[in-house]
């Protein structure tokens, strides 16, 4: 049987005496009479003091003024405190707090505008560290050093490079490659921070223009690549997807994923492809309400390649592609087919060409690709995938090799992201602030500044094409209200034709009114006596409205329900001696002979009427009170009698019944 073996426990403090391991952070060692600038000198010099003697310090709490000026900052150990931990989790944890008593206060002096330091407790209940390392609050970066990790990882710089010359810079510096990691993490965040991607998206999700790419990553896949256009012309990313091959089933992932992003106010309204015919398909699938247009370019190209074969004469060229391009601008469905038979004239001697574009084209996408058809969508203008391929060759100039990996294809998309932000911006800022010499015109005035540039550049295109030859909306077309949302030419002439009315109103000095004088007494003099006695009166009532005799309606004492029919038929016999009531004050109409004691007839009145009198339909006065860019839309003016029922005899007046 072994010997039994027994061991003697000392307590901690002897066995840290015994291997020779000093407790304590002397007070000679963080006493002090240094006065500090500012709180962050104070702590620089605690935390190398304390860094020296093998022990971390941190902030463990601060107390503020009223202003969140800190003026009293409690110091502890990083073993400070006693672990709690938490009674149900999966994770296996643990901590280095072991409840250390250390502590110091640094307090501000306003006596002396600086920082004090006092200690409260110089004892530590755990060996100092041998190796910094270990210390999360010790392997922190500093903020130079965390601007150099920044640098160094827009260079491409592998993390273990970056930590190499982060220890060359400064021998103290403990961070290991975690630290490394971390530090990019964070600096990603914040780049990203910035950014407003999903805004933009939110903000402009009518159009989007759809493509796939080769050449962008070692894996040799292709790259789906979706953009977005803003109102100032300017495309925008909105996704990237790496696909295994060009298949329905893999664009229909891609689209289902982008669906799944989009709030129900993000839903766009117009989808551009080329004629991919496995993402035609996965487009239908996914956005059923959406419309599908295919890109002009590419189709013209197809074409010209398909038929320069066939068409040899260099003059027949021109005319094919000068006739081809007015088809598919055809603003009208009459168009369409007048510019479809010009061009079946001209092919006569090329059957298959013309073969070639009705069973390849026509027959089967007209309607995303002709203009009568997709401009009833709002698509802004966009009818080629022109922006994503110029996406697409920016994004190659930005990896600047074909053979990028997944972490390189990464970052080039943030610079790439972060570039379409700061050109987008710009732009928004100079439709806010640059005032161009064509957009000066009255009409603009509550536009400027509001609009984008741009959109005041097509209105200004639709004034001239309106100035060119007049429109109205049985020749107008209306393209542009459709397609981008604009007025166009028809309802731009009604609307200058009011902007005009009103800017002669609102011209100040030289207010003349001589030329109304003249003309209301030329009307005065073609009038009747009746009609001279009421021109007067309204004159009369222009300059002195005090003489109108539509006054407040007298106050009743007694207001206990009906008056009986006897004090009606007394209040009636014996009218007071007051003017009667009128609705208008255009009219005179007397009551004549009515027997209060039996119901009248239903639209059974009689009034005093000169039937020699004008009928109102033609008073001048009337039409004048009505702006002159309503007068062509008026057929008839009828001043109804106002006898309490002047509402109820112009809807019978406009319904075209008599007023009784």
């Amino acid at each position: 049987m072994p010997p039994l073996q027994v061991a003697f426990v000392r307590p901690k403090e002897e066995m840290f005496k015994f291997l020779g391991i000093n407790l304590s952070a002397r007070d000679k060692d963080f006493s002090t009479k240094t006065l500090f600038k500012s709180r962050e000198e104070l702590l620089e010099w605690t935390q190398n003091t304390a860094r020296s003697l093998g022990y971390v310090i941190v902030t463990r709490r601060s107390k503020a003024y009223g202003n969140s000026f800190a003026h009293t900052v409690i110091l502890i150990c990083d073993c400070g405190r006693e672990y709690k931990p938490k009674e149900y989790t999966s994770r296996t944890s643990g901590s280095k707090k072991t409840n250390c008593q250390f502590q110091l206060e640094g307090k501000y002096s306003k006596e002396h505008d600086k920082w004090t330091l006092r200690v409260i407790c110089d004892e530590h209940n755990h060996p100092p560290t041998q190796h910094m390392e270990g210390h999360p609050f010790a392997r922190r970066l500093s903020v130079d050093e965390t601007r150099l990790v920044a640098n160094l990882r827009r260079k491409n710089m592998a993390p273990r490079d970056i930590l190499s010359a982060l220890k060359a810079q400064n021998e103290n510096n403990v961070s290991t490659i975690k630290t490394i990691y971390n530090a990019q993490q964070k600096i990603r965040m914040h780049e990203q921070a910035g950014r407003i991607p999903m805004q933009i998206w939110r903000a402009f999700p009518h159009v989007l223009i759809i493509d796939a790419t080769y050449k962008t990553n070692k894996y040799n896949k292709p790259l789906v690549q979706i953009v977005g256009v803003t109102s100032t012309q300017k495309a925008f990313s909105v996704g990237f997807a790496f696909i295994h091959r060009e298949k329905e089933a893999n664009y229909t992932w891609v689209l289902n994923c982008l669906n799944s992003t989009l709030d129900t106010c993000m839903h766009p309204h117009v989808i551009i492809t080329d004629r991919e015919l496995a993402l035609i398909k996965a487009c239908e699938t996914i956005f059923l309400d959406v419309a599908r247009l295919l890109c002009r370019w590419h189709i013209e190209q197809n074409i010209l390649k398909h038929c320069n074969k066939i068409i040899t004469l260099e003059d027949d060229r021109r005319s094919f592609r000068s006739l081809w391009n007015l088809l598919i601008e055809s603003p009208t469905l009459m168009d369409y087919t007048k510019n479809y038979m010009r061009l079946q004239s001209m092919l006569i001697k090329y059957p298959c060409v013309l073969k070639y574009i009705e069973d390849t084209w026509l027959n089967k996408y007209k309607e995303m690709l002709v203009s009568v058809w997709i401009d009833q969508h709002l698509n802004f203008g966009n009818n080629t995938t022109n922006r994503v391929e110029s996406a697409h060759a920016n994004l190659k100039r930005f990896l600047d090799s074909a053979s990028s990996n997944l972490d390189r294809f990464m970052q080039r998309i943030n610079e790439i992201v972060q570039s379409q932000l700061t050109s987008i911006n710009e732009s928004f800022e100079k439709s806010l602030i640059f005032r161009y010499k064509h957009h000066n015109s009255y009409c603009f005035g509550l536009l400027r500044g509001s609009v984008s540039n741009e959109a005041l550049d097509i209105i200004v295109g639709e004034l001239q094409r309106l100035n060119l030859s007049k429109l109205d909306s049985s020749n107008c077309g209306c393209k542009l209200r459709t397609s981008c949302g604009l007025p166009c030419a028809c309802m731009l002439s009604v609307y200058l034709n009011s902007v005009f009315l009103i800017r002669s109103l609102k011209k100040k000095g030289n207010i003349r009114c001589d030329d109304e004088v003249e003309k209301y007494k030329e009307n005065f003099n073609k009038q009747t006596e009746a009609g001279k006695k009421i021109y007067l009166k309204k004159l009369k009532v222009i300059y002195d409205p005090r003489t109108i005799d539509v006054g407040e309606p007298t106050v009743q004492n007694k207001t206990h329900g009906r008056p009986s029919m006897k004090k009606q038929h007394k209040k009636n016999v014996n009218p007071p001696n007051q003017a009667p009531p009128r609705c208008n004050d255009s009219t005179t109409s007397e009551f004549i002979g009515l027997d209060l004691n039996k119901e009248p007839e239903r639209h059974n009145y009689s009034y005093d009427i000169d039937l020699n009198e004008e009928p109102w339909m033609h008073d001048p006065f009337l039409m004048k009170s009505i702006p002159d860019v309503f007068h062509d839309y008026i057929d008839k003016i009828q001043d109804v009698h106002g006898d309490g029922n002047c509402g109820f005899r112009a809807v019978a007046v406009s319904l075209g019944n008599s007023e009784d």
